[in-house]
C-alpha cells in the first residue's frame, strides 16, 4: 500500500492478475488496474509496473517520510496516471 498527499492518494497493489486500485485527487478519480509481474532495476531496488502511455508506477527501496506525519516507511513511491504525477511513500502489508 503507497500514500501521498497534497493532493491525498493512495495506491494498493493486488497480487499479479487481480485487481489494483489507485484513488486520487483525495477520492475523486478512482482508477481499476490490472498489473502483472513488474520489470525490475539490475540492483531488484526498483519494480516498476507499466500501461504504455497510460500508466507508470515504480516501487524504489529506499525509506520514505511521510511529508504530512513524520512516519517512515521502506519504499519511495511514484506514480504517472493520464499525465498527473504523485509520489508518497509504502510498505507492504503482507
Amino acid at each position: 500500500r503507497a500514500i501521498g498527499n497534497e493532493p491525498g492518494w493512495y495506491f494498493e497493489l493486488a497480487p499479479s492478475g487481480k485487481m489494483s486500485t489507485l484513488v486520487t485527487d483525495y477520492g475523486k478519480e478512482k482508477y481499476e488496474l490490472m498489473l502483472f509481474r513488474p520489470s525490475m532495476s539490475n540492483d531488484q531496488k526498483v519494480r516498476r509496473y507499466r500501461i504504455e502511455g497510460y500508466l507508470d508506477i515504480s516501487i524504489t527501496s529506499q525509506r520514505c517520510q511521510d511529508s504530512m506525519t513524520g512516519l517512515w516507511y521502506p519504499s519511495k513511491v511514484r506514480v504517472n496516471i493520464d499525465n498527473k504525477r504523485y509520489t508518497g511513500c509504502g510498505k507492504f502489508l503482507y
